[in-house]
């Protein structure tokens, strides 16, 4: 019986490892970005993004880190000190069943392209598979929590509660080529922040991929002179894994 223990262990490891390798997926991208700010200024970047995602039966857990970094040019075309942007978000799922789904998230995001410093959003609600197949994929999220803001210029901290809507959807095109859209807004009366981002995914081998993306970002107050809007225009190589 002795020896019989250590070989069924050697002989289900393998099928267990191989298990749960199946749970988790991730994308990492690394590429170069075109910006410009709702300060007035434009700049040439560096953008890393890395996304790792584990399913579990219901549960499910959604990671985010995005990097953005380079230097900038102001309204009077001088170049600036070098401007980042660091995005953090973590996302906890629970299917209900097949359509809908519970979800928790939180975003932590440090930019030097906006007004607002620091936002931090703890937020929780229910969400909606509304199309899910082989090809297409439309996802409707709302909730509602806290959101907590720093202006860049004061040092003033915001906080209070906050709503947030996503919409996101993809399409795969053919069999090498996937569109990719969002729609998030966040925030309360003090701001919103809605944020669109577009892509367009073509593969170039089982795990390697070009891909194009634009992003639109809109905060709702801003202070005086300055943009509502931010944007940013990339390409990037995306390794799946």
């Amino acid at each position: 019986m002795k020896k019989l223990i250590p070989l069924a262990l050697v002989l289900t490891t393998p099928a267990f490892a191989a298990d749960e390798a199946k749970k988790w997926s991730g994308e990492g991208e690394l590429g170069y970005t075109m910006t410009s700010s709702a300060a007035g200024t434009e700049g040439e970047s560096l953008l890393g993004k890395l996304g790792i995602n584990y399913k579990n039966a219901a549960w499910g857990n959604e990671f985010k880190l995005e990097q953005i970094k380079g230097s900038t040019t102001d309204v009077n075309g001088d170049k600036t000190d070098s401007a980042d942007r660091s995005t953090l978000t973590n996302k906890v799922t629970y299917d209900f069943n097949a359509d809908f789904f519970s979800w928790a998230a939180g975003k932590y995001e440090d930019d030097e392209f906006s007004d607002y410093h620091y936002i931090q959003n703890l937020t929780a609600g229910i969400g909606w598979h509304v199309i899910k197949n082989d090809t297409t994929l439309l996802d409707l999220e709302a909730g509602a929590g806290s959101q907590r803001l720093t202006l860049r210029n004061t040092g003033d901290t915001e906080s209070g509660v906050a709503f947030r809507f996503l919409e996101k959807f993809s399409h795969k095109l053919n069999e090498n080529t996937d569109f990719t859209q969002s729609l998030l807004a966040e925030g309360n009366d003090d701001n919103i922040q809605t944020t669109l981002d577009l892509g367009l995914k073509v593969a170039m081998s089982k795990a390697v991929a070009l891909k194009l993306s634009h992003q639109v970002k809109h905060n709702s107050e801003v202070e005086p002179g300055t943009s509502n809007y931010d944007r940013i225009s990339s390409v990037a190589v995306v390794y799946g894994f």
